[in-house]
Order: C-alpha cells, then structure tokens, then sequence
C-alpha cells in the first residue's frame, strides 16, 4: 500500500476502520524498497517504491488482502453478496447495473472487475482484445512467521516486496506481513464485531 492507496482509504473508511487498516498493516519496514534477490538469497539491487513520500511515523504498509476486504466490508452485509455469477453489465445513467445467472440483477456506482483473466466483464468491455498465454504460472504459498523461520530468512525478506530469480529463470516474489498489532486485539478495540 502506498500513500496514495492509504490517503483514499482515509477519505472512504470511518475513523475507527481506518485506524483498524493502520493497526492491523505490516509493521514499518527497514527501508521502504523492491528487493531483488538471487538464488541464495542475496541482495542484487533495490529500487524505491512507487507513488508520493509516505508517512515517515506510521507509514501505509503491506496489509493481509483478506483482513482489508473484511475492513472495507463492515457495514455493508446488505449491499455485498457472494455466490452470485456474473453474466454481463449495462451501463446506466446512475451508474452499473449488473446482470447475474439466475435472472435478477444489482446496481451500483462502480463496477470493479477483479474476477480474473477469464472475467466475463473484461470480455464485454474489451471484446477486441485477446488474451494471451505467455507460458508463465504461478502459484501461492503462506508460512506462519515463526522466530525459528524469522532467523533462518534474508534481512532483505523484511524491507517490504522481494523478488528471487532461481537458476533455470523461475521468478519467486516474498512479501513479509507482520502485524502492527495483534488483528482480533485491533478488531475488538476499534470494531468490535466485526
């Protein structure tokens, strides 16, 4: 999260959300920097991170995705629902409308298409643009942070995003998150019950 993300969550989450998205953030790293790593572990270069000087006190920091998609959906039980399939949108003269597998449909401002490669969304908003297998793949991983693990990690696994090119070119990215504060201790604090 860079100043930029972290100065539009402040103008759209209420006070105690907000604090909850600081509290419940990485703790302040190092040096604020993308680390390129070989191998083994070692430092090849750095370049800073994009966007506007952040906060030098408590600036915005990495968050767990999942914990700041439950932040920003406090309060809106009866507007976000899951489970739904998407089948197309119209664009209307207050904003989206979205049509939904079963027939019905929601309304709403903004349309955020974050569904995917296959997102049936950006099929109908770019109908012209094909998408292309590069041959690439990925694949997620999580480890608890333990001490034992914390010792046994490179310094520069902690000064924010890190990429590690292997020997046959395969490309790992590392992302550390360490909570400012314990999460259920934050939420019960700013949020109870959420």
């Amino acid at each position: 999260m860079n100043a930029w993300g972290g100065g539009a969550l402040r103008q759209c989450l209420p006070e105690n959300l907000f604090e909850l998205y600081m509290q419940t953030s990485r703790v302040n790293v190092r040096r604020e920097a993308f680390v390129m790593l070989d191998d083994q572990g070692r430092e090849l270069g750095i370049r800073p991170h994009i966007g506007p000087p952040n906060d030098a006190v408590r600036p915005h920091t990495a968050v767990n995705r999942r914990t700041l998609r439950q932040i920003m959906a406090v309060g809106l039980d009866d507007v976000i629902e899951f489970g739904q399939t998407v089948t197309g949108f119209d664009s209307t003269d207050d904003g989206v409308r979205l049509m939904l597998a079963d027939g019905s449909h929601a309304s709403g401002d903004v349309l955020v298409a974050a569904d995917g490669i296959k997102s049936v969304i950006r099929r109908q908003l770019l109908p012209g643009v094909p998408t292309i297998d590069t041959g690439r793949r990925g694949l997620s991983a999580r480890a608890l942070l333990t001490d034992t693990l914390i010792a046994k990690l490179p310094d520069a696994l902690f000064d924010g995003f890190a990429s590690a090119v292997g020997p046959n070119g395969a490309r790992f990215v590392f992302g550390a998150y360490q909570p400012r504060r314990p999460i259920a201790e934050a939420v019960a604090d700013l949020a109870p019950g959420a």
